[in-house]
């Protein structure tokens, strides 16, 4: 098991570039929160190398959405 990835950190914005668990099955996060406004995406690899399932979450405090990815969401922006 191990955990990489790599943050973008500035005043009042964060920007989660890339944030992997490599365990049986590879979970993947990626997303930012600035000044408040959270819009993250939680990805689950099938173990096949197909799409998996994912989760979104994206919202302010005390009003956050969480809703499953869609298929095209769960390919983390280049």
């Amino acid at each position: 098991m191990t955990t990489e990835g790599s943050l973008l950190l500035r005043r009042g914005h964060v920007v989660v570039e890339r944030l992997v668990h490599r365990h049986t099955r590879d979970l993947e996060l990626w997303g930012e929160l600035r000044r408040g406004t959270l819009d993250l995406t939680l990805h689950l690899a099938k173990r096949s190398g197909a799409d998996g399932a994912g989760l979104v979450v994206q919202g302010r405090p005390g009003a956050l959405e969480l809703r499953r990815a869609r298929r095209e969401e769960l390919q983390r922006p280049e």
